[in-house]
């Protein structure tokens, strides 16, 4: 609920405390959604384990979980800012004369919005002016 409240005030306020809370939502939500699966993952894990009478202490599973979803959202974090650049080349067949030798960019997972702005439009632009595309398919 405070993500989309706060998502809803962040698309409608460029103030800086709800910006803040924007963020920091997006970092709980981030969190929680790591703490799901691992826990998923981790229950899927006792059982098999117990069915073989193998117990763990739940405890450091436990404390493992968080510090395991912890690590996901910095990761997730520090890559979100950084765009990769991969080059491949693709044969097509029939294609026409006028298409070989092109460049083409596609590029895809910008999530532009409130916490994602212009620095980081800025910093995809550069890329893509390095890149010297003859066209360029967003998605």
């Amino acid at each position: 609920m405070s993500f989309m409240l706060s998502g809803l005030l962040a698309h409608l306020s460029h103030h800086i405390l709800v910006r803040i809370w924007y963020y920091l939502s997006s970092l709980w939500l981030g969190l929680l959604s790591n703490l799901f699966f691992i826990f998923v993952l981790m229950a899927m894990l006792l059982g098999l384990t117990s069915a073989f009478g193998y117990y763990f202490n739940l405890m450091y599973l436990v404390i493992f979980a968080i510090l395991l979803g912890l690590v996901g959202v910095v990761f997730g974090m520090y890559k979100a800012n950084r765009p990769v650049v991969q080059m491949a080349d693709i044969g097509v067949k029939n294609l026409p004369k006028s298409w070989e030798k092109k460049k083409v960019v596609f590029f895809s997972d910008v999530h532009i919005g409130a916490l994602i702005g212009e620095l980081f439009i800025d910093k995809i632009i550069s890329l893509l002016d390095e890149l010297k595309p003859d066209i360029i398919f967003i998605a």
